[in-house]
């Protein structure tokens, strides 16, 4: 008979451990994974189709500068519900005061696709400049390979840069 006490009370315990548990704990969604992109030399975030993930330089969570026609350009990554984001690091999500949406975020930085990218791990929306710069959301370099030196006699060719064209959308 005490043996079957203690069953129970190990069995109530072992309930409201698990269930204390369950309360406190929150959903989460895999949303984005991480891709190498050679390319850019970095490994990039993307979402769950492949599609690189940008940040908008001039805008941070409670200053929204990619609304209206903006967002035909740079559809917004979000996440409905109250899961939490997984499939990277620091990511964390913040409700727009434009359509009160839950976008994902990336070390604070809100996330979007590019509609230019019309195919997996396509950058090119990287250094896009239009009301600021647009960058691809990474999580690290790719290591590179050491360099060799040689020498030659005849003159090494000179290259040039062309200016980046900055585009104005309206917004």
């Amino acid at each position: 008979m005490r043996r079957k006490g203690i069953t129970i009370a190990i069995a109530v315990l072992v309930a409201g451990i698990v269930a204390a548990t369950a309360v406190g704990s929150t959903p989460t969604k895999h949303v984005v994974t991480t891709s190498k992109n050679t390319k850019l030399g970095k490994i990039i975030v993307v979402n769950l189709r492949g599609r690189t993930l940008y940040w908008l330089s001039v805008e941070t969570k409670t200053h929204l500068v990619c609304k209206g026609k903006c967002l035909g350009f740079w559809p917004p990554l979000y996440l409905p519900g109250t899961a939490k984001p997984t499939g990277a690091p620091a990511l964390g999500t913040v409700t727009r005061s434009d359509n009160h949406k839950r976008q994902v975020t990336f070390h604070g930085h809100l996330l979007y696709t590019f509609s230019g990218d019309h195919a997996a791990m396509q950058t090119n929306g990287e250094g896009f400049k239009d009301v600021g710069t647009w960058h691809a959301a990474f999580t690290a370099k790719l290591a590179t390979a050491p360099t060799t030196t040689t020498t030659s006699s005849t003159p090494t060719p000179t290259t040039t840069t062309t200016p980046t064209t900055t585009y104005r959308y309206g917004y």
